[in-house]
């Protein structure tokens, strides 16, 4: 429904390969289903399920873009920057966290609790510091390929 060319043409090819090709009993039975599925028209599979549909058509966006459109990359956006202010940015973040999920509680000692648990948590993550183990052998796949 969303780009009727784009199936259009999807289903011209398999038609071809259908028509043209020796193809095994199994490959030409699935195939056909998938024509009669296109012909029932999808209704048994919709592009978004009914409980994914969150948000009202009204309030949605959406950007068509196609693979010809020339798209420049935000790089500086791939790029670490180490933030001087860390630990109070993280303070400031918890705070507006705090305000914005804990509005409508109103569970106030509830929520300190939560955060004493956290940071205990941090401590013995501290003390239970292991070696990191790199078993995907990354290294060894790069010297073979060289």
């Amino acid at each position: 429904d969303l780009s009727p060319r784009g199936i259009h043409a999807i289903f011209e090819r398999l038609r071809h390969v259908l028509h043209e090709s020796t193809l095994d009993k199994r490959t030409q039975y699935m195939i056909e289903v998938m024509f009669q599925v296109r012909k029932d028209g999808f209704k048994d599979n919709p592009s978004v399920p009914e409980d994914l549909d969150l948000v009202e058509e009204d309030d949605q966006f959406t950007h068509m873009i196609t693979l010809d459109d020339a798209t420049s990359g935000e790089e500086i956006l791939n790029v670490f920057k180490v933030d001087p202010e860390y630990e109070q940015n993280e303070e400031k973040y918890k705070d507006i966290k705090k305000e914005l999920l804990d509005e409508g509680s109103g569970d106030d000692s509830d929520s300190s609790g939560s955060d004493d648990s956290d940071s205990s948590d941090s401590e013995d993550e501290k003390k239970e510091e292991a070696p990191i183990v790199d078993n995907t052998e990354t290294n060894l796949i790069s010297l073979r390929r060289t």
